[in-house]
């Protein structure tokens, strides 16, 4: 959210609320906290807030704190896809060559499991 933004979800607080003093140092306090705010969110929970209090809200009260990106999530769809897209096609690659890299990880780690079984094994 901009400074604009900011200072207009303060307008609408200060035309809503009488006992609301609309400063200076408030706009920068304000501006603070909801700068890295999406402001459609923002301005739809004020909204609610005015509809259902007859109180001015707290920068708590009509915060929204986004998501954060899930890094993971987005790549496993981008996977999804591309498998999607390569059976639709016909093209559809082995483990070995979509990620050589993780795939010769795996087999490592599935090596390093059966050498841990015959381990215990040979202990019981």
């Amino acid at each position: 959210m901009n400074k604009s933004q900011v200072l207009a979800i303060l307008e609408t607080i200060a035309e809503s609320y009488s006992n609301f003093d609309l400063t200076k140092k408030k706009a920068e306090v304000w501006s603070e906290f909801l700068s890295d705010m999406p402001y459609e969110k923002v301005k739809t929970k004020l909204h609610d807030h005015i509809r259902t209090s007859k109180f001015p809200p707290s920068i708590a009260e009509i915060s929204v704190e986004e998501a954060p990106r899930n890094e993971f999530l987005e790549k496993s769809r981008q996977w999804e896809q591309q498998v999607e897209a390569e059976r639709a096609n016909g093209t559809m690659k082995s483990p070995e060559e979509r990620n050589p890299e993780f795939h010769a990880k795996y087999l490592k780690y599935k090596e390093d499991q059966k050498r841990q079984q015959e381990v215990i094994k040979q202990h019981e």
